[in-house]
């Protein structure tokens, strides 16, 4: 549901020319929105008017909220849909990037990674998608060794945990034939 909505707002930017300054509101909507769980609350109260909703979000962003912005919020708002607006800015942020020829990947490794070896990564990611790769580095010691790679719904892994939790799920299938 949140992808035509997404959709429609980033075919409107791109056509005028905002689709970074609407991804920067949205980013700022959506990082207030987690540090602030009483705006949610807010925002999808049933017996509070969208109008009042955007006035208020118009305040708290000292009124630099992009117009084509106010108005997408105002139809989500108007439509019940007010606890997408996390999902929306994500899907936005990985269209503008898409279109820019960004990709961000989350690459989760077992131990640190040093700089060089990031930077490989996204180096030989880069070559691979023909895209420009910025890799975010989160330690989950649970991996035992190696890293996982994660980009939108894809995931390569290159890890102890995953070779061991494959090799589990073949031994308990040739168990049970």
């Amino acid at each position: 549901m949140t992808n035509r909505y997404t959709r429609g707002l980033f075919e409107y930017a791109s056509a005028h020319g905002i689709v970074d300054a609407v991804d920067e509101g949205l980013a700022a909507l959506a990082r207030a929105l987690a540090d602030n769980p009483g705006l949610q609350e807010f925002l999808e109260h049933p017996l509070i008017s969208p109008e009042q909703k955007v006035e208020l979000l118009q305040q708290a962003f000292g009124g630099n909220l992009d117009p084509a912005l106010r108005n997408f919020l105002h139809l989500l708002f108007a439509r019940k849909r007010g606890g997408y607006i996390a999902a929306v800015y994500e899907r936005f942020h990985q269209l503008a990037q898409d279109a820019k020829g960004y990709v961000e990947v989350q690459v989760e490794s077992a131990q640190p990674m040093p700089e060089d070896d990031v930077a490989r990564v996204e180096q030989e990611l880069s070559r691979a998608l023909r895209k420009q790769v910025k890799a975010t580095v989160q330690v989950v010691p649970d991996l035992i060794a190696g890293c996982r790679i994660r980009m939108g719904d894809r995931v390569m892994d290159a890890t102890v945990r995953g070779a061991l939790d494959q090799f589990r799920a073949r031994l308990l299938a040739k168990g049970a034939s």
